[in-house]
């Protein structure tokens, strides 16, 4: 069996090892997306429970 070698360098190792860095690369960057989106969604369900609860309040006080 031949490997691709280039001065003692094996080009196998070296794809490898690129896909593990490019792998957890966007495992972290789908854990921050992910974080970002909840918090986002969580301040948004905020913003409209804040106007809901104004239109409740006007509508009471008429």
């Amino acid at each position: 069996m031949t490997m691709l070698m280039l001065g003692g360098f094996y080009v196998g190792d070296a794809l490898l090892q690129l896909f593990m860095f490019v792998l957890i690369l966007s495992i972290a960057f789908l854990l921050v997306k992910g974080i970002k989106m909840y918090v986002t969604k969580q301040k948004r369900l905020a913003r409209i429970e804040e106007k809901i609860d104004k239109l409740m309040c006007d509508k009471v006080d008429k």
